[in-house]
């Protein structure tokens, strides 16, 4: 029999009550939002509260003082983004150190991505805790975001009603494992009936039945959905094979791989097509954070292109090597590099001395001015541009 918990809330009602503060409107009802940081304060007082909760409050804490401004004019970006960067790295751990029970380290992007956490929530915990800082619209935009994650994978599920379906971890690696199963017998499939038109489609039949047997209306949307919409899944593993910006087009094989497991599932569950779209537009929009915490490809590219890349990027293409022959052109691609190197360096120094701010004055001309004054008597304006602390999140 399993023993009740203790928690320090008084019951159902509250819990939902403080759920319902935190996630008020911050520009419309920032009292409300207040409300609910002081009572998980009290609830911290009394005993352990979920981490989950805690770091919903440390974000709804850092946004609320944020836009209200609550912290004071000596509250600079600065400040703002250290709050938020630790608020994330707290996060991310908290989700992931429970789950490190074997007796060798798991990498917290695995883990992450078997919770369902985005992997791009992982590399800001990174950027924060061994890079530079993210810029504060992008901590901004990851906070409102994991806010959303954690309304979605905790706080929805805890407010369940008691009748409602909560899946745990074996459930979710059971179904894992039938998808699995599924697509290794589609792909043999697939292959053997390229070169044997006959082939039996049995195994991949059986796989699915197997698969739709263990599912559920709630099973779909919630776990399925999310692993078919996984790396690994619609998304192939290898780069090579997932669409472009210059390719657009799915190959044939991706197609034939999905097409009878999401006909078979639109036929069996109602609603499943509608749900699959919703899920995509998602992960589009919320990917668009992504690119602001990564460089563009042709940047990423041209830091490659040194001397040192260039030495690695010849293959052989047949396997007697006359190698005097192969030395000669890496050497001549070698004095290539280094002379545009060279070429582009002197221009760049051209021309920052062309756009300089100094400019070398005759004595003559030189007229003596108060301290702190211009040459031509004006006092400068150095204030910096400070952002308003009224900024939209």
């Amino acid at each position: 029999m399993r023993l009740p918990r203790v928690v320090p809330w008084t019951g159902h009602q509250e819990f939902e009550q403080v759920y319902q503060w935190l996630y008020a409107d911050i520009a419309e009802s920032p009292h409300l939002v207040q409300l609910g940081i002081d009572r998980i304060k009290a609830w911290e007082s009394r005993g352990k509260v979920p981490r989950a909760v805690e770091s919903t409050v440390a974000f709804a804490q850092i946004r609320l003082r944020d836009r209200m401004g609550l912290g004071g004019p000596w509250l600079s970006q600065q400040e703002l983004r250290l709050m938020y960067a630790m608020a994330f790295v707290r996060f991310v751990n908290g989700m992931v150190d429970p789950e490190q029970e074997g007796a060798f380290a798991v990498s917290v992007g695995s883990i992450a991505e078997r919770l369902g956490l985005p992997l791009w929530f992982v590399e800001l915990r990174h950027a924060g805790t061994h890079e530079h800082l993210p810029s504060l619209a992008v901590l901004r935009d990851g906070s409102e975001q994991a806010m959303d994650w954690l309304h979605e994978f905790y706080w929805s599920q805890v407010l369940k009603p008691e009748g409602a379906s909560v899946f745990d971890v074996k459930t979710i690696d059971n179904i894992r494992l039938l998808l699995s199963n599924y697509k290794e017998a589609r792909k043999a499939y697939i292959k053997e009936s390229k070169s044997r038109p006959s082939a039996s489609s049995a195994r991949f039949n059986g796989a699915l039945q197997r698969l739709i047997q263990e599912l559920s209306q709630d099973i779909i949307k919630e776990a399925i959905i999310p692993l078919i919409l996984n790396i690994g899944g619609m998304v192939p593993t290898g780069k090579k094979k997932r669409a472009s910006q210059e390719n657009m087009s799915i190959s044939e094989d991706l197609i034939q791989l999905w097409k009878p497991l999401l006909e078979t599932f639109a036929n069996a569950f109602p609603g499943f097509g509608n749900d699959l779209i919703t899920a995509m537009l998602e992960r589009i929009d919320s990917a668009n954070a992504l690119f602001k915490l990564q460089p563009k490809q042709d940047f990423a590219d041209d830091q490659t292109k040194s001397a040192s890349y260039l030495l690695t990027i010849k293959q052989a293409n047949i396997p007697d090597t006359d190698m005097v022959k192969e030395l000669n052109e890496l050497r001549e691609q070698l004095n290539q590099v280094k002379k545009k190197g060279a070429t582009s360096t002197d221009a760049e120094c051209m021309r920052s001395q062309e756009l300089s701010a100094w400019t070398i004055h005759d004595v003559s001309s030189w007229t003596s001015s108060p301290i702190g004054c211009l040459p031509d008597r004006k006092f400068p304006i150095l204030d910096l541009t400070i952002e308003p602390e009224n900024t939209q999140l």
